[in-house]
């Protein structure tokens, strides 16, 4: 019966739920029912707990705001990444290394002898002979025994009319494709002539 009451007096809050402070206890008089024994619950003790499950809450939920708006962001950093990157089929285009062509009185001596249609190639020329030196890259078909200077430039895929000793000479040159599969030979003369010369064979390749 005095629990009934108490948790009548209480609203519905069972006294194990309720801390004994807020409970006080009135000495019953002689002849005095036994209601008058009160219960005073002190609801506003209640507040401050009830304010710290509601900030718990709230922080809760902001840090799960925060947790969906960094996902959300490293999402969006990594599209913006992937859409920077180059097409995967977009082929880069690659720049051949300078050929060194030294250049002897007995020899020709060349870094690289198998060349590709269509890459732009650098070959630097450097006369490591005594005498002074022609330079032409053509076929090895054309017979320059009687040609001129003249005659052997415009016959030349590329052509230096003077390179003298200790000196160098630069010449840029791209193999057109129609020179696949045709033998071609890098040939060095002496100077305003076009005998005895030396060659030294190349190739040009896919």
């Amino acid at each position: 019966m005095e629990g009934q009451e108490a948790q009548s007096l209480a609203g519905g809050r069972s006294a194990s739920t309720i801390p004994s402070l807020f409970f006080k206890e009135e000495k019953v008089k002689p002849g005095e029912r036994l209601s008058h024994l009160t219960l005073t619950v002190l609801y506003y003790e209640e507040v401050p707990m009830k304010i710290q499950k509601a900030v718990s809450i709230s922080l809760l939920l902001f840090a799960l705001l925060l947790g969906l708006a960094a996902c959300g962001g490293s999402s969006s950093t990594s599209s913006s990444a992937d859409d920077s990157l180059p097409a995967t089929d977009t082929a880069v285009p690659t720049i051949p290394p300078d050929i060194i062509v030294v250049l002897k009185d007995t020899k020709i001596v060349s870094t690289m002898t198998t060349f590709k249609p269509g890459l732009p190639y650098r070959i630097v020329l450097s006369n490591q002979g005594n005498k002074d030196h022609q330079f032409a890259v053509l076929s090895a078909s054309l017979n320059v025994t009687h040609l001129t200077a003249t005659q052997l430039q415009q016959a030349a895929l590329a052509y230096v009319h003077d390179v003298a000793p200790g000196k160098s000479a630069i010449i840029d040159l791209t193999f057109p494709e129609s020179t696949v599969g045709v033998s071609y030979e890098m040939a060095s003369y002496p100077k305003s002539s076009s005998q005895g010369g030396v060659i030294l064979p190349i190739a040009v390749k896919q």
